[in-house]
């Protein structure tokens, strides 16, 4: 009863577009219809999106080619058009309650079966007051919320602030966070999930990844919204 009466009060809107909707999709079906969901075929680690509709899970060139202390990366969709939108809202206006959503739909059709504990990927402390916030925070606090798992925003920190890696490419960015991460906590036996907002080159998660493993966590995998074609 309270629900539907809810509904008539605080109409619920489209995340995307915020046209009003009746169904319990957060998305209209225009937003929905265009949302650029990870393909069928995509990378099997990396979830790299082959550029081919067709063929299946795989692994790509580059994968093929290195050792990666990352396992498995999940991601929700590509980084373009709607999701993009979505991440910007999030990332640079402060739409906290984004995360939320974001991270019901991550959820949903993925159990989580198997994960330990579920860790965002840290900001350096100067980089979070000037923000005022970590994004990958709120959505690794939702998706372990949906999943039952548990969360620790503070066992893995950045003590060293980096430049800014926005036109750097992946082997340049490994180098600039080689010494970026330590653990705070214990990890030791640990099967650990890290959150993100947007895998991009990979090298972020991977010093991570390095860096839990080193400190004896067991296998550490990725789940971000967005993967960068």
């Amino acid at each position: 009863m309270m629900k539907p009466l809810l509904r008539v009060i605080f109409p619920e809107r489209c995340l995307a577009c915020e046209t009003r909707i009746e169904s319990g999709d957060p998305l209209c079906v225009r937003c929905h219809a265009v949302f650029p969901w990870l393909p069928e075929a995509h990378c099997e680690r990396c979830a790299a999106p082959f550029a081919a509709p067709q063929g299946g899970c795989h692994l790509c060139a580059t994968c093929l080619q290195g050792s990666y202390a990352l396992g498995k990366v999940w991601a929700l969709g590509v980084y373009r058009g709607v999701l993009h939108d979505l991440i910007i809202r999030l990332k640079y206006r402060h739409q906290e309650w984004l995360a939320s959503p974001l991270a019901d739909q991550m959820f949903h059709g993925w159990s989580g079966e198997g994960y330990d504990l579920v860790l965002p990927v840290p900001l350096h402390r100067r980089r979070l007051r000037q923000r005022g916030f970590n994004q990958a925070a709120w959505l690794a606090r939702d998706l372990a919320r949906h999943a039952h798992l548990q969360y620790d925003p503070l066992r893995l920190r950045k003590h060293r602030e980096t430049v800014s890696q926005t036109e750097l490419g992946r082997e340049a960015r490994i180098k600039n966070n080689a010494t970026s991460f330590s653990v705070t906590g214990d990890v030791a036996g640990l099967t650990i999930l890290l959150v993100d907002d947007v895998y991009t080159t990979g090298a972020t998660l991977e010093s991570c990844a390095r860096v839990l493993q080193k400190a004896g966590a067991k296998e550490v995998d990725a789940y971000v919204v967005a993967r960068a074609a």
